[in-house]
């Protein structure tokens, strides 16, 4: 509840109607506005069904301090229902919480009907780990020519996070069936397991609605941010740590056509320990409108989002992905970089047209990260899905990076202020692809501002 805006309404035995606007300090109880912005429009009940029907409004911006203003970002609602019209503590059972987006673009109609689709569906009985990228490969419909995917829809049977059915814009498609040989999907899907139970079975899959009528632009993915390893490590006991992951100016520069690229979709990605994420966008060292953001962030809703509006990207543009962290519900543990939902990845992936093959990615130096807390040789042990970090010297610190980070170093303000500072307006390492080229650019500083 602490700092929520809280709206309360209902219907009286009698039929009439009341409704409040609210605030809350904490889990106590609700303070009233000294502004009353929320409207009920229309309110009722339906006995026979136990229901009670609200209809209300607000502005999106009351610029009134004691409510949260809406955006086209995540909106986390609580709701709960009380066992009568005096407004007390509701108890624990009617209640709970859904993330959504209050403010969406409008979606093109889509008569689904008249579409061709290709499903493909995933079973698997959980082995009992906190995390698992399982990978299956399915064969693709038989095509003859290029067709267009218009519309992406996931089916999720059991346990789920976030996401829903995306519809490209109307002059837009993804191709497929480019090739005359068949093609094979592979689909890797991250299942989290945290109490590491045994027996679970779970059914997922998604459908892909295709048409071989061709819309007029091929649409791409573009994937940026900060690539995944040990040097995104978040300090222990922070409530605000942000790490930033960067496609440089020199990447755009070379991959771009002169028209650049317009992005029209979004979905941004960090785990557990994520609270905010904006892709931010900067050309001549000129801050634009963000791309995208989530104020705060979901782990538990994540989707593909169609932007309010478009944004076109130039050559020579830099995008960059901002991630703020918490490590407080880790108590007392470092958070680090890693495929785990309690290790963290900070990265966004931009729905865009015309297509080309760039994908760009930048990281913090390792060695460089390791020499900042005193580690002067290391090995590394590779695992199946990871890569184990070991100290050799000196030797108090020897041993596993974790155990390094966790117990043995000493994390003092001094060290955490100049270590965030690097993290944000230290050098990266960017790489990015094009075709099958894979370039690595010099480092480059960029500044940013609070």
């Amino acid at each position: 509840m602490t700092g929520a805006d809280i709206f309360i309404a209902g219907v009286r035995p009698n039929g009439s109607t009341y409704v409040q606007d609210f605030h809350a300090n904490g889990e106590t109880m609700p303070v009233l506005d000294t502004q009353q912005d929320w409207r009920l429009l229309d309110a009722y009940e339906i006995q026979a069904e136990n229901k009670t029907i609200l209809k209300f409004s607000r502005l999106l911006d009351t610029c009134d301090e004691q409510d949260l203003a809406i955006g086209s970002d995540t909106t986390r609602i609580i709701w709960a229902l009380g066992d009568s019209d005096t407004i007390a503590y509701h108890g624990g059972t009617n209640r709970g919480t859904k993330s959504m987006n209050l403010i969406n673009p409008q979606i093109p109609e889509l008569d689904l009907a008249s579409l061709q689709n290709y499903a493909i569906d995933m079973s698997i009985r959980l082995p009992p780990m906190d995390t698992v990228y399982w990978c299956t490969l399915h064969k693709g419909p038989t095509l003859t020519r290029k067709h267009h995917i218009v519309a992406c829809d996931t089916l999720v049977y059991t346990w789920a996070k976030g996401g829903k059915m995306m519809i490209f814009p109307e002059d837009v498609g993804f191709p497929i069936g480019e090739t005359s040989t068949a093609q094979y999907y592979m689909v890797e899907v991250h299942y989290d397991n945290p109490q590491r139970l045994e027996g679970i079975f779970v059914e997922t899959g998604l459908i892909m609605h295709y048409t071989p009528k061709l819309r007029s632009i091929d649409a791409g993915i573009l994937a940026i941010g900060q690539g995944v390893d040990i040097s995104l490590t978040i300090p222990p006991n922070q409530d605000g740590f942000k790490v930033v992951g960067h496609c440089s100016p020199q990447c755009t520069q070379e991959a771009l056509g002169p028209e650049g690229i317009t992005v029209f979709g979004s979905m941004l990605h960090s785990h557990k320990s994520g609270r905010k994420m904006k892709t931010r966008h900067l050309r001549e060292n000129i801050e634009l409108p963000w791309i995208d953001f989530d104020n705060p962030y979901d782990f538990s809703f994540q989707q593909n989002k169609v932007l309010l509006q478009t944004r076109q990207i130039l050559p020579g543009d830099q995008l960059s992905v901002e991630c703020t962290y918490s490590s407080i519900w880790r108590n007392g543990k470092p958070v680090i970089g890693g495929r785990s939902s309690y290790e963290e990845m900070c990265q966004s992936v931009l729905w865009y047209y015309p297509r080309n093959q760039l994908q760009c990615m930048s990281r913090y130096d390792v060695d460089t990260h390791l020499a900042d807390f005193g580690v002067e040789k290391y090995h590394i042990v590779r695992g199946l899905s990871s890569l184990r970090y070991i100290v050799d010297t000196p030797a108090p610190i020897a041993g596993d990076y974790y155990d390094l980070v966790a117990t043995k170093f000493n994390w003092t303000y001094g060290f955490l202020r100049a270590y965030q500072e690097e993290r944000l307006n230290g050098s990266n390492v960017t790489m990015w692809r094009e075709t099958k080229t894979y370039k690595i650019s010099e480092k480059f500083n960029r500044v940013f501002s609070k």
